[in-house]
């Protein structure tokens, strides 16, 4: 795991979300999702409860201080943009795991599955990014695409990411929504559990 420090803050920052290995090495019970994944892939199906007690035991197993960002810190994170790539609509080229346009040659099965799972949570019609491909139908491995300016790997995109205050952030690679999207936006509760993840910062 590599930290970096983030401006405006007494925090180390990890530069990718939490690994599905590094989770299974705390001893905790993974819960795989439905599509695949590898040990460096993120660790999804994650709730609060999961992330913290993994961040305590970090903590214990280290003898440093390891938790989740807040929320203020997760947005120092981002910068002053509008999205983490800018303030430019659709993304930047490689700028994250999104809902792209890649989906339209997904497997049929796959993608008449996401369909009626976004009919069911939200009731309308599971939307893609106009304009935009990524290289990833479901989770990427943590360290693959872009960083932003300060090394950090997937903060907008991906999995969303547990807060300390029970909100998550920055979308998923399930969403194609540019509201959803901003650096500022946070969801209060999951809408999913497949796509819940977390990073976690080390307290300087």
């Amino acid at each position: 795991m590599k930290f970096v420090p983030i401006p405006g803050t007494h925090i180390l920052m990890c530069t990718t979300e939490t690994r599905v290995a590094e989770f299974q090495a705390a001893g905790f019970t993974y819960n795989p999702p439905w599509y695949p994944q590898g040990g460096n892939h993120p660790a999804v199906n994650i709730q609060w409860s999961e992330a913290k007690n993994w961040c305590a035991w970090l903590s214990k197993k280290e003898g440093r201080t390891y938790r989740l960002p807040t929320e203020q810190e997760w947005n120092a994170a981002t910068g002053p943009f509008s999205y983490t790539w800018g303030d430019n609509w659709p993304p930047a080229y490689k700028a994250g795991n999104f809902a792209g346009q890649e989906w339209r040659t997904a497997p049929a099965v796959d993608l008449q599955q996401m369909k009626e799972l976004w009919k069911s949570k939200v009731g309308g019609q599971w939307s893609l990014i106009k304009d935009y491909h990524d290289y990833q139908l479901y989770t990427a491995e943590v360290s693959s695409g872009q960083v932003d300016g300060l090394g950090l790997h997937h903060l907008s995109g991906n999995v969303w990411e547990w807060c300390e205050s029970q909100v998550l952030k920055g979308g998923s690679w399930v969403d194609g929504d540019r509201e959803v999207l901003k650096s500022r936006y946070a969801a209060s509760r999951p809408l999913y559990d497949f796509d819940n993840g977390f990073r976690c910062v080390l307290v300087k």
